[in-house]
């Protein structure tokens, strides 16, 4: 009730030992502040009793309180980085960290762009001061604010004061964010361009742009391509950067500076140039700081694919450019380029420049006629474009004169007439004409070069004068009236004779002031209707001179026409012709030949449409040329076998070639073209043959790749031995083909360097151990195949393809017996031809080899194979090259044996003769006798080169000291590199 009264007590935690620290003395309302306190977040102890009406307390209680913590004042930063800001705020807090003290940060969202991002320890309670928001966007604005809570959990308010904004930086720019436009730059600003930030505008976000070397500085707001103006060509400058953010605060500048020349402004004019006849010279305008860095001249002549580049700027005389010993009046192109320090070069300045013409030479002024004089230019060696005007005057002086057309007439009045030398007639001249006879005309030439300037010498520009009197007469040569044909001294031939009449009808004698001539015309037609021939004889004669002229290559028993008549010195200035004569081209008394034929003789792949084409060296008879008197027939087929079959022709004749067409020729078949003497020339004499051609000849047709085919090369025609054979499976080579062999490669290769095959061999007889591993003489053969376009055919077969190569049996060439082949070569230079270092072998070693090209070996055909029955070497292959037969030692014993056995000389006096053999040994071995029990009796070597032969005959039989061997049984080895044999004897006595 109303008489309770209370008293309370707050003592702090504190302090020690605790006390007291407010006392609220008795009082009775029931609720009690305690102000002035202390300290903020601090924990209190309040203890609280009661007294009644009558004074009578009650025992305190006790209570635990908290003061509040204080309130944020404000923020401070920490860093402010690119993509983090750290912050803290700007008062201590007491007792910070115990309880449930902690501070909370928050972003406000609505910041800017990436406002509200969070780190780890935002938007949350926690114990620190220091907070730090990562991952933020930079250049962005990013807004703050922070509340405190106590001990026990009681938060502050949001302090408005409180909120706070900043913005993140930008990056440092990189040397990737900042280059050159080179293209937008000139020579009076260079265009910087750099990345632009994010954010990049707003606020001051910009870029600061500074000159390294001149300290010229470019700041910008929302701008990044900077032009910096008002420059120096040529010159350099190092730019680096800085950005700011939108507060304007810069970062750092990129590491590395980039340098740019400003560009050259580009070259306008040549300050001088001389052209001259043979040489030209140019100087271009100079530009600033020729001399600095990279910066140079260059020049370009004619468009070639390459250019000078000079340096060392004008004052070195890298602006000059000339060519030498060029030739007169020729087009000379020249380019010029500015190129910067920094190497960016300028478009080009061009001009296209002829050199000087030289001045021409003395005109040629001839022929003179009543109203025209023939004149010829001297180009003095100008070339062809080269102009020329032509001066004519009949004053020595030139007082007065007209330029001379192409047409030989004169320009009037002062008109200049400019033309090439081919356009005035070139070597030949034209003819001035309308001009007044008797009378002297002087002649000067001027030349210009393809730009119409005039060529100039010391002396000036005008040739030497040429001058000529034209003539007071225009009489032609009078009419031939003596002319006669005779026949001629040999066959097919007609010689003429006439009298020569005057140049001026029948005075005054022909040529002596030139271009004198007689023209025959001959014709077998009497009207001249067809096959008409012409001969011009230049002449200098007297007039009523014999004149006499034989005509060859005439068709015998033919009558030809002849007409002669006569020049003067006046171009185109005859005489009338002649009446005509006659006579008849006597016949040869010995008979035609034939001098060309088709295929020639021995030819092969020859196509199988081919005609056959013969020429005769006169006309022949045509009625007797037919299929009767001109025979083709087959002879061998594909697979070389001989045969006789007539072919189907037909015959034409035209002056003196005869043509056969054949009907039905098959591929791989030779053919005998036989001409008969049936054949007569129209003077009834048979034809005969020529040291150029034959009457009989053969030719070989291509290989159809569809069939098998032979080929095979005979060695002579009466035995048919071949030196090769190769049997082709059908499709063993991609189209049709023929072969080609060379049975002697070393002086008559086909393909292969007779080199090859000497280093080959050589090898073989250098670093082979075996020896007699050589080649065997006269075995080498090269083979081709060729296509009907006769190109090679180097493809690997595609089909079975065999090759046999015979060889000479040394011991016996009828018999065969697996035993001596003689002459194989140890050198290269011995392989065609036996000689004294050759070595024997056994048949049965022979084996094929190809030549191995690329390395200079021979290479062995693992399936060769010996034929000792026909003396041949037989190997299939699957390529073309050069081939051999290479023996080799015999290691063999298997079947080596010793007879009689026994041996029982005092028994059979044949034994006694002929003492023991030991036979079928191999090249090279090594014959030991031994006694039953070990001892060594007697040794024999064995070499078939001095030997030669396979057997060893021991006689007499007796032991090393000489003594004859008593009757016992004895052991012999026989033995080589490779085998050994073991065999008994028995001697008895």
């Amino acid at each position: 009730g109303s008489e309770k009264r209370f008293k309370a007590e707050v003592w702090t935690t504190t302090c020690t030992p605790a006390s007291p620290i407010v006392n609220s003395g008795w009082t009775d309302p029931t609720i009690w502040i305690s102000t002035g306190l202390s300290f903020a977040n601090t924990k209190y102890l309040v203890y609280v009793k009661a007294k009644s009406h009558s004074e009578v307390e009650t025992l305190a209680v006790s209570a635990t309180a908290y003061t509040s913590i204080e309130t944020p004042e404000g923020i401070e930063w920490i860093y402010v980085g690119v993509s983090s800001i750290s912050l803290r705020p700007s008062n201590d807090f007491t007792n910070f960290g115990s309880g449930q003290t902690s501070l909370y940060f928050s972003t406000m969202a609505g910041s800017g762009s990436g406002a509200g991002e969070t780190g780890d320890r935002f938007d949350m309670w926690f114990a620190g001061i220091d907070r730090t928001d990562a991952g933020l966007t930079e250049n962005t604005s990013y807004t703050y604010r922070i509340k405190a809570r106590n001990y026990e959990g009681d938060e502050t308010d949001w302090p408005v004061s409180v909120e706070l904004t900043t913005c993140t930086r930008i990056h440092t720019p990189l040397d990737t964010d900042l280059w050159i436009d080179i293209p937008e730059s000139s020579s009076t600003y260079i265009v910087i361009k750099t990345s632009q930030p994010v954010n990049e505008s707003i606020g001051f976000t910009g870029v600061m742009v500074e000159d390294t070397i001149t300290g010229k500085v470019h700041i910008t707001t929302g701008v990044y391509d900077i032009k910096d103006e008002s420059l120096l060509e040529n010159t350099s400058h190092s730019y680096k950067i800085k950005y700011k953010n939108i507060y304007g605060v810069m970062t750092d500048s990129n590491p590395t500076s980039v340098t740019m020349w400003t560009k050259c402004n580009p070259p306008v004019k040549w300050d001088y140039s001389n052209i001259q006849k043979e040489m030209i010279t140019f100087l271009v305008h100079y530009f600033l700081n020729d001399n600095i860095g990279a910066s140079a001249y260059r020049f370009n002549y004619n468009d070639s694919a390459s250019t000078s580049t000079n340096t060392g700027g004008f004052e070195a005389g890298a602006n000059f450019f000339g060519r030498g010993q060029l030739t007169p009046n020729t087009k000379h192109t020249l380019k010029a380029w500015y190129k910067n320090g920094g190497g960016i070069e300028t478009n080009c300045i061009s001009t296209t420049v002829y050199t000087l013409a030289n001045v021409p030479g003395k005109p040629t002024v001839t022929n003179p006629l009543p109203s025209s004089l023939k004149l010829t230019l001297n180009p003095n060696g100008n070339s062809n474009i080269t102009e020329y005007a032509i001066y004519c005057s009949i004053y020595d002086n030139f007082i007065t004169s007209n330029s001379v057309k192409t047409d030989g007439t004169l320009a009037p009045g002062y008109e200049i007439y400019w033309a090439t030398y081919t356009a005035f007639g070139g070597g030949s001249g034209i003819v001035v004409g309308g001009l007044n006879s008797s009378t002297t005309y002087y002649f000067k030439v001027i030349a210009r070069n393809g730009d119409g300037i005039l060529a100039t010498e010391s002396g000036g520009v005008w040739s030497e004068v040429g001058y000529e009197r034209t003539s007071n007469e225009d009489i032609p040569p009078g009419k031939i009236t003596d002319l006669v044909a005779h026949k001629g001294i040999q066959h097919r031939e007609i010689y003429l004779t006439w009298t020569a009449p005057g140049d001026d009808g029948y005075t005054n004698n022909i040529g002596e002031e030139g271009n004198g001539a007689f023209e025959i015309k001959y014709s077998s037609m009497y009207d001249f209707s067809s096959s008409t021939h012409s001969i011009l004889i230049s002449t200098v004669c007297s007039v009523g001179v014999g004149q006499y002229w034989t005509i060859t290559g005439l068709e015998p028993l033919t009558t030809y026409y002849f007409l002669v008549r006569t020049r003067d010195e006046v171009p185109d200035q005859w005489s009338v012709w002649s009446d005509t004569a006659n006579a008849v081209a006597e016949l040869d008394v010995e008979s035609a030949g034939v001098d060309y034929l088709w295929p020639p003789d021995g030819t092969v792949g020859i196509a199988v449409s081919t005609q056959v084409v013969i020429r005769f060296s006169e006309n022949m008879d045509v009625t007797t040329i037919s299929s009767e008197t001109i025979k083709i027939e087959a002879v061998r087929d594909n697979m070389s076998v001989s045969t006789s079959s007539i072919v189907s022709t037909a015959v034409t004749y035209s002056n003196k070639y005869a043509i056969i067409t054949l009907n039905g020729l098959e591929h791989n078949y030779t053919y005998r073209v036989t001409v008969t003497t049936g054949i007569k020339d129209l003077g009834g004499n048979s034809v005969k043959a020529t040291n150029f051609c034959k009457l009989v000849w053969v030719f070989t047709t291509i290989m159809n790749i569809g069939v098998p085919n032979k080929f095979v090369v005979i060695a002579d025609t009466t035995t048919n031995e071949p030196l090769v054979e190769v049997v082709l499976t059908e499709n063993a080579l991609p189209e049709n083909y023929y072969i080609d062999c060379s049975t002697d490669p070393i002086t008559s290769p086909l393909e292969i360097d007779p080199s090859i095959i000497d280093r080959a061999v050589d090898k073989e007889s250098k670093y082979n151990a075996d020896t007699h591993k050589f080649v065997v003489v006269n075995s080498l053969r090269e083979l081709n195949a060729y296509n009907i376009k006769n190109e090679k055919l180097s493809a690997t077969f595609g089909n079975k393809v065999t090759i046999s190569i015979p060889y000479k049996d040394r011991d016996n060439l009828n018999d065969p017996d697996d035993r001596f082949v003689a002459n194989l070569s140890k050198s290269g230079t011995d392989l065609r031809t036996a000689n004294s270092n050759a070595v024997n072998v056994k048949e049965k070693t022979l084996r094929m080899y190809y030549l191995y090209e690329k390395d200079n070996l021979w290479v062995r055909i693992p399936n060769s194979e010996v034929h000792p029955e026909n003396n041949t070497v037989t190997a299939t292959v699957n390529h073309f090259s050069v081939f051999a037969i290479i023996g080799q030692s015999d290691y063999n014993l298997s079947d080596a044996y010793a007879y009689p056995v026994p041996y029982e000389p005092n028994k059979y006096s044949e034994h006694k003769n002929s003492g023991i053999t030991f036979t079928d040994l191999s090249d090279k071995c090594t014959i030991k006798i031994y006694t039953i029990t070990g001892e060594l009796v007697k040794t024999i070597e064995h070499d078939s080169d001095i030997f030669e032969g396979y057997t060893e005959i021991w006689n007499p039989v007796v032991n090393e000291n000489n003594e004859e061997l008593a009757s016992e049984v004895y052991i012999y080895r026989i033995s080589n590199n490779e085998q050994s044999k073991t065999g008994k004897l028995i001697i008895i006595k």
